[in-house]
């Protein structure tokens, strides 16, 4: 799974998030069901225990039917909001795990860089060398070029040097 797919799958909760939410907003709030489920089962228990009249019976049947309604509609929010926690706790595992994936990510391309700036490096070494060879090697026909037909000299030769006026000197 790549950070696209990590992004969208945040962005689709956050919406799943966001339209639960709504849904609790527009709903009047209701006591705890387990508070719900206790009466409901409280007015069962008087109703099988204890003697009434037909119509208070009929009464209390109704409690129970309208109990068990709100039972029913407060399991609904619960079960909307423990949803919405999972959601947050799954965002935030997904989080983690983007976060985690953008280090690795940012660590491999310092390693990319250094090694280009490497290469880099050593091309440009590379380069020079082979302009310092062309150098010296033009250094080197230049020097062969007015050295010519000279050969070395030895102690006791006679060297006759020429300056570009013209003028002669002898050195033993």
């Amino acid at each position: 799974m790549c950070i696209r797919d990590r992004d969208r799958a945040i962005y689709g909760k956050d919406c799943e998030i966001k339209a639960l939410e709504g849904v609790l907003k527009s709903k009047k709030p209701l006591p705890p069901p387990g508070k719900l489920k206790a009466e409901a089962e409280g007015l069962e228990f008087r109703i099988a225990t204890e003697a009434y009249t037909l119509d208070h019976e009929k009464e209390l049947l109704k409690k129970i039917k309208g109990k068990k309604e709100l039972l029913r509609q407060a399991i609904d929010i619960a079960r909307k909001r423990s949803r919405i926690r999972r959601l947050r706790e799954s965002i935030e595992g997904i989080k983690r795990k983007r976060e985690k994936i953008e280090g690795q990510i940012q660590i491999i391309k310092k390693e990319i860089v250094s090694k280009r700036r490497e290469e880099e490096k050593k091309q440009f070494n590379q380069h020079r060398k082979k302009k310092k060879r062309a150098r010296e090697m033009e250094k080197k026909a230049e020097h062969e070029r007015y050295a010519g037909g000279m050969k070395e000299l030895e102690i006791g030769d006679v060297v006759i040097i020429r300056k570009k006026g013209g003028s002669e000197s002898e050195e033993n």
